[in-house]
């Protein structure tokens, strides 16, 4: 293993919703003398926030950084205040975790991480340092030479060269101490043990494809199990943050998860056995069955214009591989065949908007998934536009007051800007943050683009906090021109 020049945890607080940091500042640091500019990575690994907005030195530093990403910047080497901001759907971002402070030192590169929960209180800050010194693959201290004893030195002709580096990072709360593991074989010496908040010497290893295994410390069971699937290149200087799982967990499911940090660049690496979940959605105008062709699961008579309730058409526990599903509307083998995939962790919902009236043709649907992650301050919606029969560009608003007779939006004063502007047919939104709703409720309304006074949907929703919303417009086909009103489709609940 190779040590880092220093590697401390600098700060490690408690923080609550709108809390502050527990400052651990250095008395001294009045009497400090700006340095050179240090690089800093920030991680954002709090399961439940939403994107954050980060600022530091009374700057914002990086705009967006949504959860399991990193953003970088430098900053002169001196004692610094990080404060960090949610986008929960209100006007300006909601602060969340402020008066973070500590130092920064000249010669050395740094990584905040930002980890735990918000709703239990066990979020955490977490200030690594390291030497500044880039890695260089080629410069590998060969410890031999620092050896006693006039023996012949033992050739190291046919040893791989070890020109990755990586470190590992415990940022669960609710897991103790852990061993992980490179490789399929957990019985010997673990690359690195952990406990909650700290992080590991460096380890080189060879280029190559590995698998990360983790289990409790000084045992032999995985409890995570990242499967082969991390491709790592001569000269990668890497992070790996053991976190907690997100989205879509069975009841076997590991409760960890994996992000492997790259430079500027991240990922998240499930458990490989981690399932999925899967809606199938109606939005035609025929009764259809929805079979996967490797029988996997079947679904028969999914109502035109819907989604069966209490599991008709929810399928809560499914693997996360690909299929291939047939929308049936007879009893021919592939009426109309359409393939999804799914991650692990993944909520799928696949869309049928139209079946062609040539069976020689496709269907046309959507296959739309979200990472199935509740956030602790907001609700998450998403709209899709479905409605085949309408070319038009839509907008949808969000407002408090209830429906009109004909009219919901105000007829007087200032009109509320559209959570989404411009809709068409067949897309769909990004996942809007949408905060808390009042206790009547929010009124979905739908007009034609850049014309409020054409309403043409107002519904009742009820977004809940932690909850991840599926709002599909849809529309029955009929033969006058398709002048019907929309119809809408609710999908999704609290997690």
């Amino acid at each position: 293993m190779e040590s880092p020049a220093r590697a401390a945890l600098l700060v490690a607080v408690t923080l609550g919703l709108s809390g502050c940091f527990e400052s651990q500042r250095d008395e001294t640091f009045n009497d400090t003398v700006v340095g050179d500019d240090v690089d800093v990575r920030v991680l954002h690994a709090v399961t439940d926030a939403p994107s954050l907005r980060l600022e530091a030195g009374g700057e914002v530093r990086a705009e967006t950084l949504d959860y399991g990403k990193v953003a970088t910047f430098s900053l002169p080497a001196n004692h610094h205040r990080f404060e960090a901001a949610g986008y929960t759907g209100r006007e300006a971002p909601e602060p969340l975790l402020d008066n973070l402070e500590g130092n920064l030192t000249e010669g050395m590169r740094h990584d905040l991480l930002l980890a735990g929960s918000l709703a239990d209180d066990s979020a955490r800050a977490i200030l690594l340092e390291q030497d500044d010194e880039p890695f260089d693959p080629e410069d590998e201290e060969d410890e031999e030479d620092n050896g006693e004893g006039d023996g012949e030195a033992d050739s190291d002709e046919d040893e791989p060269d070890r020109d990755v580096r990586f470190r590992a990072a415990h940022l669960a709360p609710d897991t103790g101490a852990v061993d992980l593991y490179l490789g399929g074989d957990t019985s010997g010496s673990p690359d690195a043990t952990l406990s909650y908040g700290n992080a590991s010497e460096a380890v080189r290893v060879q280029s190559g494809v590995y698998r990360v295994q983790i289990t409790w410390a000084g045992e032999s069971d995985a409890i995570y199990d990242s499967d082969s699937v991390l491709g790592w290149d001569a000269g990668d200087d890497l992070l790996l943050a053991v976190t907690p799982a997100t989205g879509v967990q069975g009841a076997d499911d590991s409760d960890l998860s994996l992000i492997e940090v790259d430079g500027e660049q991240s990922r998240r690496i499930p458990d490989k056995r981690q399932r999925a979940e899967l809606a199938l959605v109606n939005a035609s105008g025929n009764s259809v069955d929805f079979v996967a062709q490797d029988g996997t699961f079947s679904r028969t008579d999914i109502a035109s214009i819907g989604q069966e309730p209490d599991g008709g058409g929810y399928i809560p526990d499914i693997a996360a591989r690909n299929y291939s599903v047939d929308f049936q509307v007879g009893n021919g083998a592939c009426d109309y065949c359409y393939g999804i995939g799914f991650k692990q962790g993944n909520a799928g919902m696949l869309v049928l908007r139209e079946l062609p009236t040539d069976s020689a043709e496709s269907a046309t649907a959507s296959f739309l998934t979200n990472d199935a992650r509740p956030v602790a301050t907001n609700a998450r919606v998403r709209i899709a536009n479905a409605a085949s029969e309408r070319q038009e560009a839509l907008d949808a608003y969000l407002i408090e007051s209830g429906c009109g007779a004909t009219n919901s939006l105000p007829e007087e004063g200032v009109i509320p800007e559209p959570i989404v502007s411009g809709l068409r047919y067949p897309n769909r939104s990004p996942m809007l943050p949408v905060p808390e709703a009042p206790e009547d409720g929010y009124q979905l309304v739908v007009t034609t683009h850049g014309n409020p006074d054409n309403e043409l949907l107002c519904e009742s929703v009820d977004p809940e906090i932690r909850g991840i919303h599926e709002l599909i417009l849809a529309q029955e086909p009929e033969s006058d021109g398709g002048d019907n009103p929309l119809e809408l489709i609710r999908v999704g609940d609290v997690r």
